[in-house]
């Protein structure tokens, strides 16, 4: 009798594991990640490289496979960094993406909606991988800052929901498959 309930108490865990696998990965499935972030100073300006990983969950997915465009915003911050005091913003800028699938064509569209560059994709990876690859992106001018004081940079990728048609975005408020945004990732300046 006691093999049988020891048996019976092992496989418990597994059953366990197996109910809920699958909603883990579900979970882990969408994310917003900052992979990586370089500022570099050249004539007088720092520039910005970044990596982002951008993964969508079910319901914004199936929102862009019918047309709906999606916003994402890549968020940067230049701070100086206060001892007792919260951070103090110095600079903040925001770099803007628009994702949008045609389905006359098959194709991903992103439009980078800070410069009006648009670029056309037959798959949504290489669309995603575009918007989330960052180069050379000039944030501030080396004369704007005191010499005598550190900062630091901070970049953060999020789904813009405000860029949302207004149906749709009462529900991504609401909604966690619609709050996406990665962690802060700080790098020093």
């Amino acid at each position: 009798m006691r093999a049988a309930q020891s048996r019976g108490r092992c496989r418990w865990p597994l059953v366990v594991a197996a109910a809920l696998g699958p909603l883990l990965l579900a979970v882990s499935v969408q994310a917003f990640e900052v992979l990586r972030a370089a500022a570099e100073l050249r004539d007088q300006v720092y520039y910005l490289d970044a990596d982002l990983e951008y993964q969508l969950g079910p319901e914004p997915l199936a929102a862009l496979s019918n047309g709906v465009p999606l916003g994402l915003a890549v968020e940067i911050q230049v701070i100086q960094p206060q001892r007792w005091l919260p951070d103090e913003t110095v600079a903040a800028l925001r770099q803007q993406f628009r994702l949008k699938y045609h389905s006359l064509t098959e194709r991903y569209v992103v439009t980078n909606l800070n410069s009006g560059e648009r670029r056309s994709f037959t798959s949504r990876i290489e669309a995603l991988d575009y918007a989330g690859s960052i180069r050379d992106l000039p944030i501030i001018d080396r004369s704007l800052l005191d010499p005598a004081l550190s900062y630091r940079m901070r970049v953060q990728a999020r789904l813009d929901l405000d860029s949302l048609p207004a149906p749709l975005r009462f529900w991504a408020y609401v909604s966690t498959d619609w709050r996406l945004a990665s962690e802060w990732l700080e790098i020093p300046l």
